[in-house]
Parts: C-alpha cells; structure tokens; sequence
C-alpha cells in the first residue's frame, strides 16, 4: 500500500515509539482537555505527580502515541478563460493545515484539524473508541467520513488533504455529528448522522445521514479496494461548495460508487457520483461527477499522480436560470498543478520526515 498519513506499509508506524516522559507541558494541557471529555471514569492524577496510577489522566499520557500534521498546499491553473471559480492563469497557495492525532490506552483516541487558510480556521475534532480489537468503533465530533477513494489517506482516516471536486460541491463541511463503524474480514460498513448542512452546524431538525460500505480484496498481485456511499439529508438555505457556493433550500443527497487498485509502486482510482439538490433558483437539480486518477509512488515518502475529473449537470425542473454554468466550466476547462509539501512532527516538536506529492489535473 502507498504512503498514508498516519498508515505505513505492512502496518508500521510512522515513527518509534518515545520516552513517555518527553511529552511537552503545553502539548500535555490540551491532551488532558481531551482525555476528560470522553473519560468514562474518575481520575486520580494531578499535574506534576512524579507515579501516575491506572486509570489517572498521566497514564493515559504516558501510554499514547501523538503526531503532528502539517501541510501547504501550492496550486497553479491554467485556463482558457476566467470563469466562476478560477481566473486565467492563476496561482495561489490553497491550503496551509496543521492536524493533531492521538492514541491513548483502551482504545481511546482524537483527531483535530486547523486549517489558516479557511473561515472559521479552526475545521474541526473528532474522539472516539475502537472495540473488539478495532473491529468496531464510534466517533463523535465534527469531521465527517470520506466518501471517496480519490485522497491520500486510506478511507478509514479523515481527511486532511481534500476528496476531490465534484465531491465537495455537494457534500458539505464539517457538521456536528456521530458515525460508527463496523468491521468483518474484508467488509466494512460506516453509518451516521450529522446536525446541520455545509459548514454551519447545530441547525434544529436539519439533519444529513452518511453511510458507506466497503469491500477489500487480493488477487494476482493486485489490492482491490470497492465502496459504495450515500449522504442524504435536508437544509434550509444553506450555503454549499467551494468557491462560489450553491445556495441549497431543500432535499439534497448523493449516491457514488468508488474503486482503488493498487500493485506495488502504482494505484489507480476512479469514482462515479450522481447528487440531487434542491437550490434557491432550480428545483430538482441533478448532477453526474467524475474522476480517473493514475498515480506512480517511488518511495514511501513521495506521490506523483494525474487526474482527470468532470462535472456535468445532467437535469432540472426549470430552466430559467442556469445556475451552474460557471462550476461546471470550472471543473471541465481547468489544467492544474498542485504541489502538496507535509511535514511530521513528533511530540517533542521535532520534524522526523517530509513529504512531497505532486498532482496533475486534466480536466476536459
């Protein structure tokens, strides 16, 4: 399997295991903010204890692992023209994220995400518990589950990169939820329910339903990975997408269908979509989206890869007012480089490796 964010090949860790002492007294104060939210129990520990007792907030400090995530994201277009979303020849820097992962005894664990170039900058914190040797989890917060195969990382990690174009105009933000998962060999099924549409939260009765279910299989050297999503749900006028944004007042949900296939250095993804929404100015909207990625992994540390995409309205109750003509230029006309440099730090502030992937998009 290529390089993932937090997953290594053959399921070992990004780094070594550290001293449970070195972890810094500001990296500890938030920690503990997070082990006292989903304690199940009392604790014993206070800060500056030199012994820490089963069950104390300290022993569950020293037992964890910690990573940090950072990440800037270079994007330069090339278009024939300046459309809804991007301008003609433009380059700008489009992401520049830190994230905080951890592990604690007993299953526990969070995972929070800044992101400075967006508003609110703060995107959101998930906790949850893995049971039964991580053939079952539950996870409450804010940041959503995949729904694609077209990111780095794997499906089981949230994301901290970006699912690609067309999945992101119909999808929402980081709504305010709780999902579960559930594993059986090869199969795995993800359900859940989130309060609130795009990146609003907390909207009353307006709620969206996620699930997907996914499959893994190996035959003849190759890694086979096939999953099927749907999110479903209702908002009132809410703002969805990424630049210029849908104004959605209704029923909006999307069916997909995904695949990944990976032998050695190389892996293939594609991924189909059809989304219905119902928007301020057409009713019943429907879209297709699509996209094939190639990509090319020479080293654990390095990605190289070339996609193509495309959005395509497919129907509408009314056509007085086209409201899609500028997303759907902005996906189908589009030449892109992106440059993503990540850098991992440790719980000790220190740099241990950097990461460099280069993309490609063709859209046409």
């Amino acid at each position: 399997m290529i390089s993932t964010l937090y997953n290594r090949p053959n399921n070992k860790p990004r780094r070594k295991n550290r001293p449970s002492d070195k972890h810094p007294y500001k990296f500890r104060a938030v920690l503990i903010l997070f082990v006292g939210l989903m304690s199940l129990g009392p604790f014993s520990a206070v800060h500056g204890q030199e012994t820490s007792q089963p069950g104390s907030i300290q022993s569950y400090l020293e037992s964890g692992e910690f990573e940090w995530l950072a990440m800037i994201q270079f994007h330069a277009y090339a278009t024939p023209y300046e459309n809804a979303t991007f301008a003609s020849n433009q380059f700008r820097v489009a992401q520049s994220r830190l994230g905080l992962k951890g592990t604690f005894a007993d299953g526990y664990g969070f995972q929070l995400q800044y992101n400075a170039s967006a508003t609110p900058g703060f995107q959101g914190i998930n906790i949850y518990k893995t049971f039964w040797q991580n053939k079952a989890e539950l996870r409450v917060g804010n940041m959503k589950m995949l729904p694609n195969l077209d990111f780095f990382p794997t499906p089981d990690e949230d994301d901290f990169i970006g699912r690609n174009i067309g999945s992101n105009y119909f999808l929402g933000g980081q709504d305010i939820g709780i999902r579960g998962r559930v594993s059986h060999g090869p199969m795995k099924l993800w359900l859940g329910i989130y309060n609130g549409e795009g990146r609003s939260t907390n909207q009353d009765e307006k709620f969206l339903g996620v699930g997907r279910f996914q499959v893994e299989a190996k035959r003849w050297g190759v890694d086979m990975k096939v999953g099927t999503f749907v999110q479903a749900g209702y908002s009132d006028q809410v703002r969805i997408g990424l630049k210029r944004m849908f104004l959605v007042d209704g029923y909006r949900q999307s069916i997909g269908v995904d695949t990944r296939l990976e032998s050695k250095k190389w892996f293939l993804a594609a991924e189909g979509i059809r989304s219905q929404l119902d928007l301020v100015v057409d009713k019943e909207v429907e879209f297709t989206s699509g996209f094939v990625t190639l990509g090319y992994t020479p080293s654990d540390i390095n990605t190289f890869a070339v996609r193509w995409q495309r959005m395509d309205r497919t129907s509408s109750a009314t056509l007085k007012q086209d409201a899609t003509l500028g997303y759907k230029r902005a996906l189908n006309d589009v030449i892109a480089v992106q440059v993503n440099v990540i850098g991992y730090m440790d719980a000790d502030y220190q740099f241990e490796e950097s990461e460099l992937r280069l993309n490609i998009q063709l859209a046409f």
